[in-house]
C-alpha cells in the first residue's frame, strides 16, 4: 500500500477537490489519503474536510500550529503503507505516477525517487495554465551533486519506503520553518548510504501560488552550505 500524506492549511477549496480528483485518477488504486490538517479556520479548507470525512480509505488529522516536519511527521506515523508519497493539496498528479515510482522503487531498490515536474501558473481571472517547462533533475543523486547544487529532488513529487526514512529518524522537527526539512533528510539518507534517484518523466503539476514565492536568506545558505559540508 501506498500511504499519500497531504499537509493543509487554508487551502481553496477548488484546489484540494482537484488535486484529490487525480489521486482518485490514478492507474494503481492501493493506497490511503492522509489530511494533516494544521489548524485551518477558512470556510472552504473546512467544508471540504466535511465532504470528504466518510469517504475509503481517508484519514484526517487535526492538529495546530506545527512545523512542516512535525506535519509531515505526524502523518507517516499514522500511515499504515510500505510507501510514502508526499503531496501538496494544491497540486495535480499526472495519472501514472503512483504506479510508475512504485515500480521504479521496487525495481531499483532505491530508498527515494523523485520526479520532473511542471508548473501550473495564474493567468490572471483565476485561469490556470499548465506550462511546458519542465523542472528536470539527475537520475542518480550521488555526493558530488549534492555539493553542487540544493534543487537535486523536486520535494513536491518525493516517494519513498517508510522504512527508511524512519531508519534515518523521520524528518527533523527541531529546524526553524523556512529551514528545508527535505534536504536535510536527504543528506541524512546520502550519509547512511541510501540511494536517492529521479524518474526521467514529468509526472505532476505544481501550482504556483503567490504565497510560494521563496527568497533566499542568508540563514537558509549557511545552513545548505554546513549540511554540504558533512558530505565531503
Amino acid at each position: 500500500m501506498i500511504s499519500i500524506i497531504i499537509p493543509i492549511l487554508n487551502n481553496k477549496r477548488e484546489y484540494l477537490q482537484q488535486s484529490l480528483n487525480s489521486i482518485f485518477g490514478q492507474t494503481y488504486n492501493d493506497y490511503e489519503i492522509i489530511y494533516v490538517n494544521n489548524g485551518s479556520s477558512n470556510e472552504d479548507t473546512l467544508l471540504f474536510l466535511k465532504e470528504i470525512r466518510d469517504l475509503k480509505n481517508i484519514i484526517i488529522i487535526n492538529t495546530k500550529d506545527k512545523n512542516n516536519s512535525e506535519l509531515l511527521n505526524l502523518g507517516i506515523n499514522s500511515s499504515t503503507g510500505e510507501y510514502i508519497t508526499i503531496f501538496d493539496g494544491n497540486d495535480i498528479m499526472y495519472p501514472q505516477k503512483l504506479k510508475k515510482q512504485l515500480d521504479y522503487i521496487i525495481s531499483n531498490d532505491v530508498d527515494l525517487v523523485g520526479t520532473f515536474m511542471k508548473s501550473y501558473i495564474n493567468e490572471g481571472n483565476n485561469i490556470w495554465r499548465a506550462t511546458n517547462n519542465i523542472i528536470s533533475q539527475p537520475e542518480i543523486i550521488t555526493s558530488d551533486i549534492v555539493k553542487k547544487s540544493t534543487t537535486f529532488v523536486n520535494y513536491y513529487t518525493i516517494f519513498f519506503k517508510k522504512s527508511s526514512v524512519v531508519k534515518v529518524g523521520l524528518f527533523n522537527e527541531t529546524l526553524s520553518n523556512g529551514l528545508p526539512e527535505d534536504f536535510e533528510l536527504y543528506i541524512r539518507m546520502l550519509k547512511n548510504n541510501m540511494k536517492i534517484h529521479n524518474i526521467q518523466d514529468s509526472l505532476l503539476y505544481n501550482r504556483v501560488l503567490n504565497t510560494q514565492m521563496f527568497k533566499r536568506n542568508r540563514n537558509v545558505h549557511d545552513f545548505l552550505e554546513k549540511l554540504r559540508c558533512e558530505l565531503i
